[in-house]
């Protein structure tokens, strides 16, 4: 049943165009493959619980900070906006987590990838991003590289944005209006000037994180920060599993 749903699907794809992070399927060497689940979680620990002072830069430009569309989101265990994400994760490794610190931490991410390294010493990147804000900002942006070594090696790369709210005012006067009657001619009264506010929001200040994390599979690892906490966990995959989960979520992610 398997071999003929990953045939089916890899039918359906070959006429399609794939997206840009697509996996080749046809080329991965079995003897050299190996495959994984990948969870990464972070989240944003309170002020009041640390005493160590974190210093943020102030964003000078907002060249190079991304802005994404209304609903668009990464392929996240949490996000309903991607038919990637209808497909079940295999473990839930934070569930424990979640249910003994939402009520203290402010959830930012909530990842989930099937990677499948073509060979040791091979990497893999992915990206995603905290829920959107107002004006397409989002509050958090990773970028993270995974490699595949006696462990499974993770470069972690953050920004963590604060905002400015400015609220634009603009003033338009009414003009007065001439009416006639007959041979008078008359002045309306000026109207009051109509106001309106626009709110609109910037990245003002940034702090940007950078980790390093080995860890072997089915271990779970929590990387520490006085702002900014992860979780990261492995699950081996067998490399047939692996290839029809990464199959099926091309095709769901595929435009029509």
């Amino acid at each position: 049943m398997k071999a003929f749903s990953y045939l089916a699907a890899g039918l359906l794809l070959g006429s399609l165009s794939l997206p840009a992070n697509a996996v080749d399927l046809d080329s991965i060497d079995p003897d050299k493959a190996r495959a994984y689940e990948a969870y990464v979680m972070t989240f944003l620990w309170p002020e009041n619980m640390s005493s160590e002072r974190i210093d943020y830069e102030n964003v000078l430009s907002l060249a190079g900070i991304p802005v994404f569309e209304s609903g668009q989101e990464t392929n996240t265990a949490s996000t309903e906006t991607s038919f990637a994400a209808d497909i079940e994760p295999l473990k839930a490794p934070f569930d424990e987590f979640l249910n003994t610190f939402k009520r203290r931490t402010q959830l930012l991410s909530n990842e989930r990838w099937t990677l499948i390294f073509p060979e040791t010493g091979a990497t893999l990147s992915r990206e995603f991003h905290s829920e959107t804000v107002i004006d397409g900002y989002a509050e958090f942006v990773a970028h993270v590289d995974f490699t595949l070594n006696r462990y499974l090696e993770s470069d972690l790369s953050y920004e963590h944005y604060l905002f400015d709210t400015f609220t634009t005012v603009k003033t338009k006067e009414n003009q007065p209006a001439i009416t006639t009657d007959g041979p008078r001619v008359t002045l309306e009264q000026t109207q009051a000037p109509e106001t309106m506010v626009q709110k609109h929001i910037e990245p003002a200040m940034v702090l940007k994180l950078n980790f390093l994390n080995k860890t072997p599979s089915k271990k779970l690892n929590y990387i520490d920060h006085p702002t900014i906490g992860t979780l990261i966990y492995f699950e081996p995959l067998e490399l047939e599993d692996a290839m029809e989960r990464v199959s099926m979520e091309q095709f769901m992610d595929t435009p029509n």
